[in-house]
């Protein structure tokens, strides 16, 4: 079995095909093939096992584990095991790559690009295209600089969550109502005391 790590899965949203209608084939747009041997991945696999971790995490089988045993302020995790075993060290890569916040698929909900995972999703929905993929937010990405920057930084960070808020289709909040609440946490920050996006059915 494969330990998958994931910090702060509450800031994944699980994505279908039909929210990015903008997604092209990254390598028809770029003029040039980035990943040789693309084709040859086994998505179909791939797939499943992306979906088996964040069904693991829905179902709050995930379990914390700290980042460091001797030292607990550093953070902690969320560990799901996936039998990875039948895959190539390749698909092996993508799966546990898929979960990192820096380096899987990174998009908004509201937006019309992708920050990076252009080529994983793509070829995801071209190999299973009712899949239910997780991406983790652009957004709240920017959460883990807030300490470092100064009020102006982290009062933007609050007023655009606030304002992503009011952009996410309905089917999109119904798909994802832990996803939509982090984002009125985050938003809250900015305005303590008042129901952020009390408008918003989610």
């Amino acid at each position: 079995m494969t330990k998958i790590k994931l910090t702060n899965p509450e800031r994944y949203w699980l994505a279908v095909r039909a929210d990015m209608p903008w997604l092209r084939d990254p390598d028809v747009e770029d003029l040039r093939q980035r990943w040789s041997d693309r084709d040859e991945r086994d998505w179909t696999s791939i797939v499943a096992a992306v979906e088996h971790v964040m069904d693991e995490i829905a179902g709050g089988r995930g379990r914390i584990e700290l980042d460091d045993e001797e030292d607990p302020e550093v953070g902690e995790h969320v560990v799901v095991d996936a039998d990875l075993d039948h895959l190539a060290v390749e698909d092996r890569k993508i799966v546990s790559g898929w979960f990192h916040a820096h380096t899987g698929p990174v998009a908004d909900p509201w937006g019309d690009s992708l920050v990076n995972g252009r080529h994983r999703l793509w070829s995801s929905w071209q190999a299973v295209p009712d899949a239910v993929l997780p991406v983790y937010s652009a957004q709240l990405l920017w959460l883990g600089s807030i300490p470092h920057m100064e009020d102006d930084f982290a009062a933007g960070v609050y007023q655009r969550t606030m304002e992503g808020i009011e952009l996410i289709s309905p089917t999109v909040l119904e798909r994802n109502p832990s996803f939509c609440a982090e984002l009125r946490r985050v938003a809250g920050l900015g305005v303590p005391g008042q129901d952020v996006g009390s408008s918003v059915a989610c």
